[in-house]
């Protein structure tokens, strides 16, 4: 580096004299020490892609010979000079010591970030997500009727009034959820994990939950949870009380205890009830109905009983939401400065509506 500057240093006073030169109107002179100049830079250029090369070569070294996850007892091993601690009985080297050798034995340690697998239950499938650009507002629906039709008129009789439309509004004001998530600048420089990306992620994950806890908080106010006896109770509420309008669209949502219920099910010649999807084996379906299975860890189960949503979730709930999640990182807000970190701030406004209630029938079946 200091041959660098030494030779950054030299390329300054040449400029000086080239343009020193131009402005007595010297020109050839100048043009003279432009070769000089060009051929300074060139060599300074070269010098740096060197030093880029040496320290990184260096790094590796480095990298190969410490032990990754013990550069406390590196760095110690390192302040003694590699030498036994005080107190120990010399004896050779050995592997068991890692002043006396240990340090040169690899040891298989991995830092990089896994990522254990989990269910990623997200609800914003099931309902209306509807992108808002104001943060409050209503919206109009039809209320249902149950229509009478026309009645009989006689010739020349009077003819009677019939009932007309009715609407109703449904309004909603979006509100902020947030949160902040804050890690050392030191990490973020010397790790070699992808701690950023792995906490965007994160970050996700958090939108996610907040979006399931605000759509279940919508359903859980939908009518009264039926208290089912079995299979028989689910058959009847989508053959009866569910409107017919809804069962091109409806889906059954449980969760892992009502698909162990639902999976141990059988007909009469002992035939599972519960079929795979033709076009997705993955997925589930229950007398023609698919089925939606989260895990117990969104949607729990209550002492004794299981949780069953039965019909069309997307005419039943809509899930306002007003810009997105928006995520701002700073290392000068807040406290950033001063404890040298990187803060990451992430903001999402919504709000979420039961639109039609008659929709969604709520029921829970009796478990085990």
């Amino acid at each position: 580096m200091k041959k660098i500057d030494e030779m950054k240093a030299k390329l300054d006073g040449l400029k000086k004299e080239t343009q020193a030169l131009l402005d007595e109107g010297k020109v050839a002179e100048a043009r003279g020490k432009m070769a000089a100049v060009r051929e300074l830079r060139d060599a300074i250029d070269a010098q740096e892609e060197l030093a880029v090369m040496e320290d990184k070569e260096i790094r590796e070294s480095i990298a190969n010979q410490r032990p990754a996850g013990s550069t406390a007892e590196f760095a110690a091993a390192a302040r003694r000079g590699f030498r036994a601690e005080a107190g120990t009985v010399p004896g050779g080297m050995k592997e068991g010591s890692k002043a006396d050798g240990g340090y040169t034995v690899p040891e298989d340690i991995d830092t990089q970030i896994r990522t254990l697998r989990e269910a990623a239950d997200s609800l914003d499938a099931l309902v209306d997500v509807q992108s808002v650009t104001a943060p409050s507002g209503a919206q109009t629906f039809k209320t249902r009727a149950q229509q009478t039709g026309f009645a009989k008129v006689d010739e020349g009789g009077a003819i009677g009034a019939k009932e007309t439309p009715t609407f109703t509004r449904v309004a909603y004001a979006v509100e902020k959820y947030a949160g902040y998530f804050s890690a050392t600048n030191e990490l973020l420089e010397d790790t070699d994990a992808n701690i950023v990306g792995t906490l965007i992620n994160w970050m996700g994950g958090e939108s996610r939950v907040t979006h399931n806890k605000l759509i279940l908080s919508a359903v859980k106010t939908i009518g009264t949870e039926e208290s089912w006896t079995g299979i028989d109770d689910l058959k009847k509420t989508l053959n009866v009380t569910l409107d017919r309008a809804f069962l091109p669209f409806t889906a059954i949502v449980t969760n892992q205890d009502g698909l162990q219920y639902l999976d141990t099910l059988k007909d009469s010649d002992g035939r599972y009830l519960l079929t795979p999807d033709v076009q997705n084996p993955t997925q589930y379906r229950l007398f023609g109905y698919r089925v939606v299975v989260l895990g117990n860890a969104t949607l729990a189960s209550e002492t004794g009983s299981i949780p069953f949503i039965v019909g069309d979730l997307k005419s039943a709930v809509r899930l306002f939401v007003r810009k997105g999640l928006t995520v701002t990182s700073t290392n000068v807000g807040m406290d950033a400065f001063e404890k040298d970190l990187t803060i990451w701030r992430a903001i999402e406004r919504l709000d979420c509506k039961v639109i039609d209630d008659k929709a969604v029938i709520r029921g829970k079946i009796a478990q085990g």
